[in-house]
């Protein structure tokens, strides 16, 4: 609970007085994936792992989590410093179309996630 206002506040914070609306907002983004990132941590410590863990649907979304947000937050903490010392095309399109590669691995992991939870609820 704590956390959640704490970051709440962090985000007015950050948009009031620290980062304008038109710009990434490079500090609360990164923060918000170390958020998420430590809660899925988190899961995982308190889930064990058991013989068949890749048959958990919540596993393989808490997957999809772990490889998109870590990855993908420094494309964000760096994204106004890309801007600013004006990336060539070439470069910016591999950096973009990384973070569009993370992205599709992230629904693919969901997607496995979903077919395994509906699965599960037609055999029930």
């Amino acid at each position: 609970m704590f956390v959640m206002i704490a970051f709440t506040l962090c985000c007015i914070i950050n948009l009031t007085f620290i980062q304008s609306v038109f710009t990434f907002n490079t500090h609360t983004r990164p923060l918000e994936a170390l958020i998420v990132t430590g809660t899925c941590l988190l899961y995982f410590f308190k889930s064990g792992f058991s013989e068949n863990w890749l048959s958990f649907p919540i596993n393989w979304i808490n997957m999809g989590i772990l490889m998109y947000f870590p990855a993908a937050s420094l494309i964000f903490i760096f994204s106004n410093y890309f801007t600013f010392v004006k990336l060539d095309d070439d470069m910016t399109s591999v950096v973009w179309n990384m973070h569009a590669f993370l992205v599709m691995l992230m629904y693919l992991m969901f997607t496995k996630g979903f077919s395994l939870l509906k699965q599960t609820k037609e055999n029930t």
